[in-house]
């Protein structure tokens, strides 16, 4: 609450302007470089999807505020650009942002481009490619689509009959009530959060064990966008870049596991593309020191996490690889305002931002 007071006190009395002025002008050797990270963006009057806050999405019309805002205080730039400023090939003259989205959702079309387009400001899309003309669907939103369609007939069933399913789940299960849209929600955002840190197989079998009682059909209508949708976006200033194969959480694989993950990604966007792919994101922002020494191998010349914070330039070894961003997940108008008003605030108080 008390974040949030200062939020707009910062923001209705003007002061993040004030903190941006004198930020600049103290640091005008060094501008700021800024990862802004989004996932879906949406149109609210249509309903939200999804129990977790990046499956609901941002709203467009608050999107379009956000890049408003970006644009104010900084200069968006490329990928390349990007890169080149960590490699000291390029000075940067003002503030600068990279947008990135993560997940290739297929709303991006529709909600996300024309704000973009309208101000011709570039963004990287990160693309899990497994999931590209295919059915598949990620885990979190296969829980949201079995658990909004359960009704008190198969919530009975599965309360008898869990299957297969770890000792906390079944507790969780047993307990459940959908009797209001609260109630649901809670119960699937536990399921979620109980699944989160789980081994994949445990994760698959359990939402698989919820899918035989509520039906595998997928009505929510979340996936990703197709090849063909993706290839003349390039053009527009979009691009795709690898968020890895099968959007697996790099931490908990073998080294032999992660490169067949960077690398089968990297070669298929570029096979399909035909654009060069130099930067990894890491789903669900699990990477640790074995994914920093497989991530330089596999062609790649930056990895970005989940990270909060700002990157700093010059960069070079394995730090290029561990990106830190600001992920907007669209809870309010003045969430970017936050993030674009303290972080030159920060940087004036302790001459750093992290």
């Amino acid at each position: 609450m008390l974040n949030k007071l200062i939020d707009r006190i910062g923001y209705y009395l003007g002061l993040w302007g004030l903190a941006h002025l004198f930020e600049g002008l103290r640091f005008r050797s060094h501008p700021l470089l800024t990862v802004f990270t989004y996932h879906r963006v949406v149109d609210h009057d249509k309903g939200k999807v999804g129990f977790l806050g990046y499956d609901w999405g941002l709203d467009y019309r608050l999107f379009s505020d956000h890049l408003d805002a970006i644009g104010r205080w900084y200069d968006v730039i490329d990928l390349p650009t990007f890169i080149d400023v960590l490699d000291g090939k390029k000075k940067l003259s003002r503030r600068s942002a990279l947008i990135t989205f993560d997940d290739a959702d297929s709303e991006f079309l529709d909600f996300a481009l024309p704000s973009l387009r309208e101000r011709d400001f570039p963004a990287v899309v990160f693309v899990p490619t497994a999931y590209v003309n295919s059915d598949r669907r990620f885990w979190h939103l296969r829980v949201t689509n079995a658990v909004t369609k359960l009704n008190s007939d198969t919530l009975t069933r599965m309360k008898n009959k869990p299957g297969d399913v770890p000792e906390d789940i079944g507790e969780l299960i047993a307990r459940a009530s959908i009797a209001t849209y609260e109630k649901r929600r809670h119960f699937g955002r536990e399921l979620c959060r109980l699944l989160d840190d789980r081994p994949q197989e445990v994760v698959d079998r359990t939402v698989e064990q919820l899918e035989r009682h509520t039906g595998e059909s997928y009505e929510i209508g979340v996936g990703c966008m197709t090849w063909e949708e993706m290839q003349p976006l390039i053009i527009k200033g979009i691009d795709f870049q690898s968020h890895t194969v099968n959007h697996r959480k790099l931490a908990r694989l073998k080294a032999d596991e992660i490169r067949d993950e960077l690398i089968g990604s990297k070669q298929e966007l570029e096979k399909r593309l035909g654009n060069s792919v130099t930067a990894i994101c890491y789903p669900a922002g699990s990477f640790n020191d074995k994914v920093l020494e497989v991530a330089p191998g596999c062609g790649y010349s930056v990895g970005f996490t989940t990270q909060l914070g700002v990157p700093e330039y010059p960069l070079q070894g394995a730090r290029r690889f561990a990106i830190p961003r600001l992920t907007i997940n669209g809870e309010t108008r003045l969430e970017v305002f936050s993030y674009v008003g303290k972080l030159p605030l920060k940087r004036l108080l302790r001459g750093r931002v992290s």
